[in-house]
């Protein structure tokens, strides 16, 4: 009997409780729409002045566009490029208002780029070092090829001039034109090994007719299956050899630019919004100090 009771004592108390927050809360609004409509007059009249003051704040401000380009970081070069980015010198370069530069994240093409790079990706997972998300700061920016530069000027890029510009004096440092030489010359070498031995199975898979084929290396087909495993390894020469190709091409400056987007309009703050917004709050802040003054205030 006496549980009973207890239970509907607390049901009534929650009951009275909601009912006083539902009060409350209503009494509240109320009270907002009796001071917006008594100071409607005041309410316009502080936006279409704020209104004003935004729109000819946003005419006098310079506009940003924006140009992103995605480049290909050669000859280890991403080190570099992030610190000239992190600490870009305005004397240098006057037409960039701001630059960034981030990776454009891709762990499989990282992965199957080389065999050490299964380690690499090993040894990061095991210290806790996401490959697949991206922090600004890690070194883990610097592992991937391709990168997203954006850079940011107050003229528009007509004619490619500001991003060409900037592009061709980081393309003219010594240490990497050096090794950009070395390198093309490794590549050049590798293409010639892998169309010689392409053309070496050509001419055994031209010979597949007679009893026994062979090459002039001393190779020779006697079972399907080793002209199965031969062909596998012709399809193999020739995936390798196209992914050297488009790396010689990309090669052919230190940081290539695959593709841009330039003269996007770089979003800002709208003052034309943001001032109206800021002294309706004042408004409505000063307001309310006022009522908490009037309320609590010693008789």
């Amino acid at each position: 009997m006496n549980t009973n009771n207890h239970n509907n004592s607390q049901e009534i108390d929650l009951a009275k409780l909601y009912n006083n927050i539902t009060s409350s809360i209503a009494l509240k609004i109320y009270n907002l729409m009796q001071f917006f409509l008594k100071n409607i007059i005041y309410i316009i009249i502080l936006f279409v002045i704020g209104a004003g003051i935004g729109f000819y704040l946003d005419k006098q401000k310079n506009k940003l566009h924006e140009h992103q380009v995605i480049l290909a970081l050669n000859f280890d070069s991403s080190a570099f490029l992030y610190n000239k980015i992190q600490n870009l010198d305005p004397e240098e370069f006057p037409e960039i208002a701001s630059a960034k530069i981030e990776p454009i994240i891709d762990v499989v093409t990282f992965i199957q780029a080389k065999w050490d790079n299964i380690k690499i990706a090993e040894y990061l997972s095991e210290n806790n070092i996401s490959i697949h998300k991206y922090k600004k700061g890690e070194q883990t920016e610097k592992i991937y090829r391709y990168h997203l530069l954006t850079l940011k000027s107050e003229e528009e890029d007509v004619n490619g001039s500001i991003i060409n510009g900037f592009l061709e004096k980081l393309n003219q440092e010594p240490y990497f034109l050096n090794r950009k030489i070395i390198e093309n010359q490794n590549i050049a070498m590798q293409i010639a090994e892998l169309e010689k031995s392409i053309e070496d199975l050509n001419k055994i898979f031209q010979n597949l007719g007679s009893e026994m084929a062979s090459t002039g290396n001393g190779i020779k087909i006697e079972t399907q299956s080793q002209a199965n495993d031969l062909l596998n390894n012709k399809q193999n020469i020739i995936e390798r050899l196209s992914e050297l190709k488009i790396i010689q091409s990309e090669q052919s400056k230190v940081f290539y630019d695959l593709t841009r987007i330039t003269n996007i309009q770089s979003n800002s703050v709208l003052f034309t919004v943001l001032v109206p917004v800021v002294l309706l709050f004042l408004l409505f802040f000063f307001n309310g100090l006022r009522f908490i003054y009037i309320k609590y205030r010693p008789n």
